[in-house]
């Protein structure tokens, strides 16, 4: 081919790709909100915040007609345009805030240590770390922070072992060095050579001053309805057995409280759990423990295990020949769902849709560009009672979802008809067969 007309051909080709690319490109269309069967307003509070952001929790209602990852809930205003928002599971975490601060001057001490002083910016109201980088490939050196308040008079506040050592998959390094919360806009530091490896002061590229906090786990409380006591034999030996059900299905729990009428017993434990009641419960094995109350201890047993999504318990408690409990109440406990948007979009007619399983995940940017800590607090939303939408549509799918007994059904009829149909078509086929037969017998008589 010759060379123009391969240019041609390629100015052609891009041609017609060029539509199909800026289709790609535009904003995805909007979704149809009739495939979303349930929905619940968001309720505002009567005082507004100085947030930039609103949030409310989840309850036993969305956890049970949302799809199960939650991947189908969504927000849309009165205008029915979609809100942008995150989805934060509270279970607590230790995280460190890094702030860049101004270097104002660097040199040496008398020591042969490298000396580097910053200003912080204003924003910076504590700290309690700073991370240090240096020039150098290992290395083992000692750092000394100082802080002061208005760069003249300082006060030492920690020192610590800065280090970058050889290891099996590249390097080991400690480049934090802690000390207790401080308020100082001014930082000293520094930088004490390694005696072995270091012929001259080293070189501080780069200093960073952090604040560590511990977000506190948010947990929500669910009432567990006890059933009647059932006796029951668990691994052959003598038992009593509950039923606890939530106010719901698919509940995210991590802990389970139990408490007794009695006192002076020492019991084993069995606790089982199923996601869904409906069809018919799947029970899992999920924990044991030994229950025990002496020396006049009347405190619930606490049951802690890993997060299941739960709708009901079963629990054992094994008796052997003692005479069995009686159990009083049961509650369990779980990290909290929490939705966070916008604080300018928290107005009235704002929904929350749920109950769309062919939905897939939004992954918007806002949960991604989410600041890990939220000051000052959101904006406390909360959620009212759940409504049918009443654009949702059934269609044929939802139907078999719902009722799975119609493909059976269905086949049992269609394999009825064909099979009536195959009967019906023997019968002719035999019948004509029966006439052709009998006017060829009636031909050999005339000859």
């Amino acid at each position: 081919m010759k060379q123009g007309t391969l240019s041609a051909a390629v100015s052609a080709l891009a041609l017609l790709a060029a539509p199909l690319l800026a289709q790609d490109a535009r904003a995805p269309e909007k979704e149809d909100l009739s495939r979303w069967e349930f929905f619940k307003p968001v309720l505002m509070p009567p005082t507004r915040s100085d947030s930039p952001y609103a949030a409310f929790y989840l309850d036993e209602e969305v956890f049970t007609y949302a799809n199960p990852p939650l991947w189908d809930l969504r927000l849309v205003n009165r205008e029915g345009q979609e809100v942008p928002f995150a989805l934060r599971i509270r279970t607590g975490e230790t995280t460190t805030l890094w702030a860049q601060g101004e270097i104002l001057n660097r040199g040496t001490t008398e020591t042969g240590a490298s000396r580097l002083e910053l200003r912080l910016p204003d924003s910076v109201e504590r700290h309690n770390a700073i991370r240090v980088e240096l020039a150098g490939e290992i290395y083992r050196r000692r750092v000394t922070v100082y802080g002061s308040r208005d760069g003249q008079d300082w006060t030492r506040l920690a020192s610590g072992w800065v280090y970058r050592l050889p290891a099996t998959n590249g390097h080991a390094e400690h480049l934090v060095v802690r000390y207790p919360t401080s308020d100082f806009h001014f930082l000293r530091v520094e930088v004490a050579p390694d005696p072995e490896l270091d012929e001259i002061p080293p070189t501080i590229r780069n200093v960073e001053a952090g604040y560590r906090m511990v977000k506190e786990p948010v947990y929500v409380d669910y009432r567990v309805q006890l059933g009647e006591r059932l006796a029951a034999r668990h691994w052959g030996r003598n038992s009593s057995v509950w039923i606890g059900r939530l106010g719901g299905e698919f509940v995210p729990v991590t802990e389970l409280f139990l408490d007794a009428r009695e006192t002076g017993f020492a019991r084993d434990v069995f606790v089982e759990y199923t996601e869904s009641l409906t069809g018919g419960p799947e029970w899992r094995r999920l924990t044991r423990a030994t229950w025990e109350r002496k020396n006049g201890r009347v405190e619930p047993l606490a049951l802690r295990f890993h997060e299941v999504r739960a709708a009901a318990f079963r629990i054992f408690v094994v008796d052997d020949r003692n005479p069995p409990l009686t159990l009083t109440e049961a509650r369990a406990r779980g990290h909290a769902r929490q939705v966070v948007f916008l604080a300018e979009e928290a107005k009235e007619g704002l929904r929350l849709l749920f109950g769309n399983p062919d939905a897939s995940d939004p992954s918007y940017d806002f949960e991604r560009m989410l600041p890990d800590v939220l000051r000052p607090a959101p904006l406390q939303c909360g959620l009212g009672k759940m409504r049918r939408n009443p654009e949702f549509r059934m269609t044929l799918i939802d139907v078999v979802r719902r009722s799975p007994w119609i493909v059976h059904v269905a086949f049992a009829i269609a394999t009825a008809l064909v099979v009536v149909t195959l009967a019906d078509t023997a019968r002719r086929l035999v019948k004509r067969a029966d006439e052709e037969g009998g006017g060829a017998e009636a031909d050999d008589g005339a000859g």
